[in-house]
């Protein structure tokens, strides 16, 4: 590895993968750690893009692995480092605590200044949750979906699997493949399964995976209300249809190679939690713009997220659909991407399996994403599109947007 900092304070260094490693020493090292840790996950929870995401925790040796937010950027004047700083707290209610520019980076993978060192920041209410209960007897969020899947070329079988469910909090109601509710009372639920193994274990992994997760949301429909609980309780949740597709596989040899990707939306009143292991992505599009929630869990995902690779180098990687965590695996995975994010009207997400990825690039989706056409539309483009240029995997998607209506 190399060293970019060996001060009294912190060591940071840099691994091949790109990803930042940070010691901190000194005095209230232990405070400043699990400070910074605290506010980087709550950035992520709110949304903020242009900080450090955290990759690993070791509280033990009181080190953090980041993304890479590029390098310093010692000629910014101190009047732009001050209004990037106000930026942060005005969009997302984190007062830094050090605004110096020697906390302010330039990455050339985002295009923009970044900000880092949050271990003497302060978390304040998120701006739109101040507004939130003053709005909320005036506006209701709604979501109109549509979902598809088509099996891929020669396939007499479609691993994939899709899933879409309201709950009022008493009861959960499988959902037809399009649709529109509100989101008060209603939660609405969506996810999408990518089956793998031999002798039809595929196709039965993904729909076991579906209807376990249909059987078990019952118990959770009351989950206390949703930061941090949500996400804890959503990953409660994939840890029991995980342990239920590994109890079927051990009792059954012909098929103990099976397992499947899960991707899953669980939309509040005013919330997206989300939560995924393998490689059935999540998308958001936003401001005309295409992000990916999700992570990818093979070695040329992560480095794709961290930066160390672009698209195309992923693309193109002979192990890119090698996962390293699978529902039904030998051991729990870590649902490394259980998150939580405001939405906003005009948001729209796609959760799609791999098939999809196979024949569109991400500038590609986006460009379809930016049509102001219906989502049933778009949604038979997005396939047709994909399956042109790859057609041997089975494809899946589910499209969603979030609207508001206002009441008197």
């Amino acid at each position: 590895m190399e060293d970019l900092k060996d001060a009294q304070r912190s060591l940071v260094r840099i691994d091949f993968r790109g990803y930042v490693h940070k010691t901190f020493r000194g005095e209230v090292a232990h405070e400043r750690y699990d400070n910074e840790v605290a506010i980087l996950h709550e950035l992520e929870r709110r949304g903020c893009q242009y900080v450090p995401k955290i990759i690993e925790e070791h509280p033990e040796e009181l080190r953090m692995v980041t993304t890479n937010c590029g390098s310093s950027a010692p000629r910014l004047s101190e009047q732009k480092a001050e209004d990037l700083f106000q930026q942060l707290e005005n969009d997302y209610g984190i007062r830094h605590g050090d605004e110096g520019i020697r906390n302010v980076t330039y990455c050339d993978r985002l295009g923009r200044f970044c900000l880092i060192d949050f271990e003497l920041a302060e978390a304040l209410p998120h701006p739109s949750a101040i507004n939130e209960e003053t709005n909320h007897l005036h506006s209701h969020y709604r979501t109109r979906w549509v979902a598809a899947s088509v099996p891929g070329k020669g396939h007499e079988i479609n691993d994939d699997s899709w899933l879409a469910v309201a709950t009022d909090h008493q009861f959960v109601e499988k959902l037809p493949s399009y649709g529109e509710r509100f989101l008060n009372p209603d939660h609405l639920i969506f996810a999408v399964s990518d089956g793998m193994g031999g002798h039809g274990a595929g196709d039965f992994a993904s729909r076991f995976v579906m209807a376990d997760l249909l059987k078990k949301l019952p118990k959770y429909i009351n989950h206390p209300e949703y930061s941090p609980e949500g996400t804890q309780e959503l990953t409660e949740l994939f840890k029991q249809v995980h342990h239920g597709l590994q109890h079927i596989a051990d009792q059954n040899p012909a098929v103990n190679d099976m397992g499947a990707t899960l991707t899953v939306a669980w939309l509040t009143d005013t919330r997206i939690l989300i939560g995924n292991v393998g490689d059935s992505r999540l998308y958001r599009f936003r401001n005309e713009q295409l992000e990916q929630l999700s992570l990818d869990h093979t070695e040329p995902g992560y480095a794709l997220k961290s930066g160390a690779i672009t698209e195309k180098e992923f693309r193109s990687h002979p192990d890119r659909h090698l996962l390293l965590e699978a529902v039904g695996g030998s051991a729990f995975p870590s649902i490394s991407t259980t998150k939580e994010y405001h939405f906003e009207p005009g948001d729209r997400y796609l959760l799609c399996s791999d098939g999809l990825i196979d024949g569109l690039w991400d500038h590609e989706i986006e460009s379809f994403l930016k049509k102001r056409e219906s989502l049933a539309f778009i949604a038979t483009e997005l396939l047709e599109s994909a399956r042109e240029k790859s057609d041997e995997d089975d494809t899946t998607l589910i499209l969603f947007e979030i609207s508001s209506k206002e009441h008197d």
